[in-house]
């Protein structure tokens, strides 16, 4: 299994874990899917992409590069957001569904990703909802097996797609 984020201190730490947990089967790296020359052709049976199509300066390219290094039959799963996130309604969300408790430990995420947007690339945000990321995945030249809103209040979709045999 391989790991691409193009956020080296995120790479970092997921090999730190990696190292102390001792997983050999993992690999990551810095990069950039969308460069074309990160991997090969057909170089993984799976592609896995999650809330990273709404912060990319380019998601349709991104989305061809996944479809290019699968290999013909593999499969995909995107996560995309539909809509922004407010962070303190998140958590006051999860405060009302799943305790106090809950909410504390979601302060983590909060605070990771108010950090993240403040320090990103201006770029998108690109939210989709189930007409487009369907549209968009079939331009790259996916087929869309299922589709579910997931996260809080359907803020995200879960697309599980295909690439056909033939390719």
């Amino acid at each position: 299994m391989t790991g691409l984020d193009s956020y080296a201190p995120l790479v970092g730490s997921a090999k730190g874990k990696r190292r102390a947990r001792h997983l050999a089967n993992l690999t990551f790296r810095q990069g950039d899917l969308t460069r074309g020359n990160t991997f090969r052709d057909g170089a993984f049976d799976q592609v896995v992409s999650i809330h990273a199509l709404y912060a990319h300066p380019t998601p349709d390219r991104l989305l061809r590069e996944a479809y290019r290094v699968l290999k013909p039959g593999g499969h995909a799963v995107f996560v995309n957001h539909t809509r922004r996130i407010g962070q303190w309604p998140t958590l006051r969300e999860i405060a009302r569904r799943d305790g106090l408790a809950a909410a504390l430990q979601g302060l983590l995420w909060v605070l990771l990703d108010s950090i993240f947007e403040a320090t990103r690339e201006r770029v998108g945000p690109h939210y989709w909802d189930e007409a487009t990321f369907s549209a968009r995945l079939g331009q790259a030249g996916f087929a869309v097996l299922d589709m579910r809103r997931t996260f809080l209040g359907g803020a995200s979709l879960l697309v599980w797609a295909r690439k056909s045999v033939e390719s």
